[in-house]
């Protein structure tokens, strides 16, 4: 909101910038909602189902180790064992979502590459291909033509689509989870609930990328890098 995007354009032979505007299949609340709560209530069902196993099982392993924090004035504080986990995995995860979104933000900034419906947002004030496209191949809004929209602000949205920011988010979370469950499920005693657990979460961050193709918000390349962003992402986010 305080930085304006870079001015790109679009070729006269491009008309994949023409396209319909459509409401969002995944909104971003939705989007919101799932990248927040989903992982919330993954970890913490992990620790609960993993205290109540080792409890029922009389699990060798101690139930009764600390978190312990010190304050400024040197105060310590001691947690539980599974809330200190789930404080410390959370706590990762939302830190490695909000570098993914940061860069993410970057790439929108700098290339400012022009969504699939920025002419049907910006209502030119010329008819684009037919007026300009005599004496031009390469076109810049806002240099070569006004838009009538008064909104600057859906304007400026719509020159923010490289790259998919629904798709690198989704990505990150699956991706996280995925390594999260491989590593703290016993595939021994849960048999394949961790590996289709897997696999939704990867179907559903699939799901979101290719709805953004679908209501016209992103050209398909950004949807795929946004992907290969936040699997980067979620893996560095993850492990270190």
């Amino acid at each position: 909101y305080v930085l304006t995007p870079f001015y790109s354009g679009f070729y006269c032979s491009d008309f994949s910038v023409d396209l319909p505007y459509k409401p969002s299949t995944i909104k971003n609340t939705t989007l919101v909602a799932f990248i927040l709560c989903i992982p919330f209530l993954f970890i913490g069902s992990t620790e609960l189902i993993r205290t109540i196993y080792m409890r029922y099982k009389r699990h060798p392993l101690s139930l009764h180790n600390k978190y312990k924090i010190q304050t400024k004035n040197g105060k310590i504080i001691e947690l539980p064992e599974q809330i200190g986990n789930m404080i410390f995995i959370y706590g990762v995860y939302l830190f490695g979502l909000l570098c993914n979104l940061n860069i993410t933000l970057i790439g929108k900034q700098t290339i400012g590459r022009i969504r699939p419906n920025f002419l049907d947002i910006c209502q030119p004030n010329v008819d684009v291909y037919k007026d300009l496209c005599k004496n031009k191949y390469y076109i810049v809004p806002m240099v070569d033509f006004k838009c009538k929209n008064s909104n600057i602000g859906d304007i400026d949205e719509s020159r923010k689509s490289f790259p998919s920011g629904h798709a690198s988010s989704s990505f990150y979370f699956a991706i996280f989870l995925i390594l999260y469950i491989s590593k703290t499920w016993h595939k021994k005693n849960l048999g394949l609930l961790p590996h289709l657990c897997q696999f939704l979460l990867f179907a559903l961050a699939f799901y979101i990328g290719l709805t953004r193709v679908m209501d016209n918000k992103h050209h398909p390349t950004d949807v795929a890098a946004g992907m290969i962003l936040g699997s980067i992402m979620g893996v560095f986010g993850y492990y270190c």
